[in-house]
């Protein structure tokens, strides 16, 4: 899972008191309080439930030792201007106070707001299964209860520990921004260490809106297996926006109409308006428990966000390759561009059959910026159809990275 989102790091902590703006409203929230991995750091987890409307909406947090005394205090701002009625926000700060407090206080603040129609969606982890790499993953679904249209603004998930007490908070990114009337749809987040002993709850934010057509469509797709059982997909993904775009795409196996399993990658280049790339997404036959890897299907959701410009090539070149199990490991090594620094150095390769047809993809991302000469050195991991004979197969490698806009005076 190349780009599921990671849990969110917590707050760094502040040795000052924060001050307080005025409000007008004032509902108390559910907090708990519990020492953090570092010493003299205390974690506070909660959630602020908007019974109404509430514009400019904030929590304050008041840490209180054994007497009552206030030993620290911090505002928050939820990033949901208005918070619509109905929804809720989990959140997490780590503090570090003068004195070990004993009690925490949690209040969500703000202001009225005009009343407006509130979309709710009840949201289910459907089954949790290993990445392949170490990491559990759990797969999730929210259901819209609204009759129509409605965007996804933000969604965190909510995990307890089995005496029921509020532990940790992940950030997750869905399938997709938009979720049609009494529809389903996926997410996936990566659970930290330990976290498939909590129970996790999700927590959408969602207003009213009309979906727009998907920036991004797939073709051409074709699923395979590996020769160790993983199933894998390869289609053409392709922009049909008037701009470049970023892509997230979610990949969803399904058995009928149960969801099994996914997993979500992101192309480290913006496509082109009109371009088309493939891409392969694969799975480990581990999560799909006693299914035949052969009888699945795939389902792609794309995910965009309108890109600044379009890339430019680089200079590439391949040092290494090694067939490991049913992956080809290619080692690139990237080359900045003389007159300026570019953003995002990345290499896409792919695999094309004897028909003329692309089997297998990958890409992977260098450091963040790579000045002019300078080199960086990428793997890509590219899966391989069971059976498949690299003499009769075409490689074909593409580097690309963005060019540094600098500001006019």
């Amino acid at each position: 899972m190349a780009s599921c989102a990671a849990p969110a790091s917590p707050s760094a902590p502040s040795p000052d008191p924060t001050p307080t703006p005025q409000f007008a409203l004032s509902h108390p929230s559910d907090a708990d309080l519990a020492p953090a991995a570092t010493r003299g750091e205390w974690a506070v987890v909660g959630i602020a439930r908007a019974t109404e409307a509430i514009e400019d909406p904030h929590v304050v947090i008041v840490l209180r030792d054994t007497s009552g005394a206030e030993v620290s205090r911090r505002t928050i701002e939820i990033p949901a201007d208005p918070l619509p009625m109905g929804s809720a926000w989990p959140f997490r700060e780590v503090f570090r106070p003068p004195a070990p407090p004993t009690s925490v206080e949690a209040s969500l603040v703000g202001n009225p707001a005009p009343a407006a129609t509130s979309v709710l969606a009840v949201g289910e982890i459907v089954r949790t299964f290993s990445d392949g790499q170490g990491s559990m993953v759990a797969l999730g679904r929210l259901t819209s209860s609204a009759p129509g249209e409605a965007r996804l603004e933000a969604l965190r998930l909510l995990g307890h520990d089995a005496s029921g007490r509020m532990s940790d908070i992940l950030e997750v990114e869905p399938a997709s921004t938009s979720i049609g009337p009494l529809e389903a749809l996926p997410f996936l987040a990566r659970l930290p260490r330990g976290g498939e002993s909590l129970r996790w709850e999700a927590y959408p934010i969602l207003r009213p809106g009309n979906i727009a057509a998907p920036a991004v469509t797939f073709s051409e797709m074709e699923s395979y297996l590996d020769d160790q059982g993983n199933p894998f997909v390869t289609a053409v993904a392709r922009n049909d926006a008037p701009g470049p775009v970023w892509l997230t795409v979610t990949g969803l196996i399904l058995d009928g109409d149960e969801w099994l399993g996914g997993v979500s990658a992101s192309l480290p280049f913006p496509l082109a308006p009109g371009e088309r790339l493939s891409m392969s997404l694969r799975v480990p036959r581990a999560s799909l428990g006693l299914l035949d890897a052969g009888e699945v299907r795939w389902q792609l959701l794309p995910r965009t966000a309108p890109a600044d410009g379009s890339p430019v090539p680089l200079a590439s070149e391949v040092i290494g390759y090694e067939p490991v199990g049913s992956t080809l490991l290619l080692r690139i090594r990237l080359t900045g561009v003389e007159g300026g620094v570019v953003l995002n150095p990345s290499a896409y390769a792919s695999i094309t059959g004897d028909q003329g047809r692309v089997l297998s993809t990958s890409w992977a991302a260098g450091p963040s910026a790579l000045g002019p000469g300078e080199e960086s050195v990428v793997t890509l991991a590219i899966p391989l159809p069971a059976g498949f004979e690299l003499e009769e197969s075409e490689l074909n490698i593409r580097a690309v990275g963005l060019p540094m806009v600098v500001p006019t005076p």
